[in-house]
C-alpha cells in the first residue's frame, strides 16, 4: 500500500535550497497510508505550506511530491486530524515541530 512519510527537519530549510532526495532511516519518518491521508487533502488545502522548497508558497500537502510544512501549520494540522487513530504516530511529531519551533518535511508518494 502507497504510504505518506513526515520526518521532522534538523533545521529550518533555507532559500534557494530544493528538499527532493531523503534518507528514511536516519530521518527516523513516521509513515501514514495514502488512504489516511486523502481522507484530509481538502481539510489540509487551506493550510498554507511550500513545495520541494520555501521559495515556491503552496497550500496543503504535495500529494506526489515535497511538502515543507512550517510549526503554524503542523499545529492545525495536529488540531484537524486530533481524533483520527491513523494519525496517532504524527501527532507527537506535530507537538514537537509546534513547541521546538520546527519544520516537518513530508515526502508524497
Amino acid at each position: 500500500m502507497a504510504k505518506h512519510e513526515f520526518a521532522l527537519m534538523d533545521h529550518v530549510p533555507q532559500k534557494g535550497v530544493r528538499y527532493d532526495t531523503y534518507d528514511a532511516p536516519q530521518m527516523n519518518c513516521v509513515s501514514v497510508h495514502d488512504d489516511d491521508i486523502e481522507r484530509y487533502l481538502s481539510v489540509f488545502d487551506h493550510i498554507p505550506t511550500y513545495a520541494h522548497t520555501v521559495d515556491v508558497p503552496c497550500q496543503g500537502l504535495c500529494y506526489c511530491g515535497i511538502t515543507l510544512i512550517p510549526p503554524q501549520a503542523a499545529h492545525r494540522m495536529r488540531c484537524l486530524t486530533e481524533h483520527d487513530p491513523a494519525f496517532s504516530a504524527l501527532h507527537s511529531m506535530f507537538d514537537a515541530a509546534e513547541h521546538e519551533n520546527r519544520w516537518i518535511i513530508h515526502f508524497g508518494i
